[in-house]
């Protein structure tokens, strides 16, 4: 086994948190984000908390307040968009390690890590925005059209015909 980091990110519409477990302690960095967030910064920030170790990370995850597809390319994201098609395992394919993006989903495999496996499990999350994820029966609930329980792109009619989104 590869003697690196275990490396997540949490990117949120007011902070970038980076977490690396590594060599048995947990190191953390925190980066104000703001409306000009894209895919460039996000990765430069990345690969500069990752030049403090030693050696390449054994895994990376990374979360998003955005849709991400299970192919991990974010479809949709109101707090960044420039983020939309962005894939995180592409821009960090170069690492050599597993790399994976997550929506609300990251925030559940959290919460949820220790019920029982086939456990039914939702989660919301409330902050700048509004973010949820469902796991039934131990397997995340995706629905037909693969959002189910994104309940912050949920459409609200405005007066004067305007939709907007939790």
């Amino acid at each position: 086994m590869r003697d690196g980091s275990r490396v997540g990110a949490d990117v949120g519409a007011t902070k970038l948190l980076l977490v690396a477990l590594h060599r048995g302690r947990r190191e953390l960095h925190r980066v104000p984000t703001g409306p000009g967030t894209g895919p460039e910064w996000i990765e430069r920030k990345i690969r500069s908390f990752l030049a403090r170790f030693d050696a390449p990370p054994t895994a990376l995850g990374v979360a998003l307040p955005c849709l991400v597809d299970t192919g991990g390319i974010v479809t949709g994201c109101d707090t960044f968009p420039r983020l939309e098609g962005w894939r995180a395992d592409v821009a960090f394919a170069d690492l050599g390690c597993p790399v994976r993006a997550l929506d609300a989903d990251a925030a559940l495999v959290e919460e949820a890590h220790d019920v029982a496996p086939d456990a039914t499990v939702a989660l919301v999350t409330a902050g700048t925005w509004i973010g949820a994820a469902v796991r039934a029966n131990g397997a995340p609930l995706r629905g037909a059209r693969g959002w189910a329980g994104e309940f912050g792109f949920a459409p609200i009619a405005l007066e004067g015909g305007r939709v907007a989104r939790l």
